[in-house]
């Protein structure tokens, strides 16, 4: 996939940002403290435009491609 641009404006000034889903465990045996926390699994990207604010969800897009921000 190529690197999304704005649908609105055109720019192709995005920030992604990506959404994991993660857990934590506590046992009941235990004293209350952080929990263990179990890496997460990505789930989604949002996109948004730098130059309009315009933002949305990259449909079929679980995780941020390094090739965007490659220099050709």
């Amino acid at each position: 996939m190529k690197k999304p641009k704005c649908r609105k404006c055109k720019s192709s000034k995005i920030a992604f940002t990506e959404f994991y889903i993660c857990t934590s465990h506590w046992d009941s045996d235990s004293a209350y403290d952080n929990g263990i926390s179990r890496n997460g699994y990505p789930e989604y990207v949002i996109a948004t435009c730098e130059d309009c604010d315009h933002a949305w969800r990259l449909r079929g897009v679980s995780q941020v491609d390094p090739e965007w921000f490659s220099r050709k």
